[in-house]
């Protein structure tokens, strides 16, 4: 949990300052054990690379919630770390439910971090982590309003992208500190880990092994591909990453790099980061629909990127979690060929059956490269039953690929 500015002994060096005055990290957490041992390790560790971090000394914190409230909406990240002990504290679901108020409000970026405990069982309130919770509930039961709020604020602040070490997990929790505070350093602007592809220049530089090439392109800039002078100047930014194959170059385009539409409206779509999957990876992020009627997700490609007489096919990269709102309409999904004669592609997918915790592609269309289809190609999966509402979509982007 959160509240007084923590001073390290090593407060007085030259370093202090580098860290901001402003709160920048609010920690939420409970328990005495894991305040000497895992808060421990992690509350210098972010000072460390120079990111304020505030924590709350006291254990009966009754008369400064409010001053609490005021940490919390001062801060721009949230840390909501889940143990086993979270709900023995009403004060830390107070918290939440404020930190629930300011990221609706998108004033704040909350990471959840599960330490020692299954997300499932966070979002179900079960075993010792619901059971106290209950007991929490049944005490005030005269004041059912308020056990609603930290219900909701739990389940909530679960929809976003999270952080997660299992009980019996080979990663050391020096390992996994170091991971939040990667994490934490691509979010807040101060960190100066992450730079849009507008601010780079154009590079193409293979990796080891010549397993991935990174290429960032800004728009209206022109290309400058070794061997490649023939590419096009794209009109749009995106950024894709490239791996080597056998049967020719698979392409990545990140969410960025997609038109999502009310994707920058908070109240729709909500913008999370993943870890690193690949070392060659710079920040990865992907969009996730929080709640939204009109489904709209297009993106565009040269097909001079790609190798030649190569069958590909384009398919989504996306996840799905259950939510209380049905996909009752099946997604359309529609591929247009660079100067082609032919219709465009166009097929149905129903979501409903692909609900769960691992990322899925999902086919837009093939087509093999050729004289005739050199140009852009234009892929989309939209739903436009504006009555049905929907939720729980997760967006990684958009993978072209050869067809094996």
């Amino acid at each position: 949990m959160a509240g007084a500015s923590l001073v390290s002994s090593s407060s007085c060096s030259s370093n202090v300052s580098l860290i901001p005055t402003r709160p920048q990290v609010f920690l939420n957490f409970r328990g005495k054990e894991l305040r000497k041992g895992f808060i421990s390790f992690l509350v210098p560790a972010l000072k460390d690379n120079n990111i304020n971090v505030f924590i709350d000394d006291q254990e009966e914190r009754g008369k400064y919630l409010t001053s609490l409230f005021d940490r919390i909406g001062e801060s721009k990240i949230a840390l909501v770390i889940f143990s086993e002990d979270y709900t023995e504290s009403k004060w830390c679901l107070d918290e939440l439910v404020q930190i629930k108020e300011c990221m609706d409000q998108n004033k704040l970026r909350v990471i959840p971090i599960f330490y020692k405990l299954d997300p499932a069982v966070v979002k179900r309130l079960q075993g010792k982590f619901g059971d106290q919770f209950r007991d929490l509930e049944y005490r005030y039961k005269h004041k059912p309003e308020r056990p609603q709020k930290w219900k909701e604020a739990v389940i909530s602040v679960c929809q976003t992208f999270a952080l997660f070490l299992p009980e019996h997990s080979d990663t050391s929790d020096k390992d996994f500190i170091m991971l939040i505070v990667k994490e934490v350093g691509k979010v807040l602007p101060e960190g100066g880990l992450s730079v849009s592809a507008s601010q780079q220049s154009l590079t193409m530089s293979e990796a080891q092994n010549e397993e991935a090439v990174e290429i960032y392109r800004p728009n209206n800039m022109t290309e400058n591909f070794q061997n490649r002078n023939q590419l096009p100047g794209l009109s749009y930014e995106f950024k894709f990453l490239v791996l080597g194959r056998p049967k020719g170059n698979t392409f990545m385009i990140g969410a960025r790099g997609l038109s999502i539409t009310w994707s920058e409206d908070s109240n729709y779509w909500t913008w999370l980061t993943l870890p690193n999957q690949n070392p060659f990876e710079s920040v990865v992020e992907i969009a996730y629909l929080r709640k939204a009627s009109w489904l709209d997700v297009e993106g565009k490609f040269d097909t001079r990127y790609l190798s030649p007489s190569t069958r590909y096919e384009v398919v989504f990269v996306v996840l799905l979690q259950y939510t209380k709102f049905k996909w009752k309409k099946p997604v359309k999904l529609k591929m247009v060929l660079p100067n082609s004669r032919e219709q465009p592609q166009e097929r149905r997918m129903s979501m409903a059956c692909h609900i769960t915790n691992q990322w899925i592609d999902i086919l837009v269309g093939e087509f093999t490269t050729s004289v005739t289809n050199i140009g852009e190609i234009s892929f989309a999966m939209y739903e436009h039953e504006c009555q049905l509402w929907k939720s729980g979509l997760f967006v990684k982007g958009v993978t072209i690929r050869p067809k094996y």
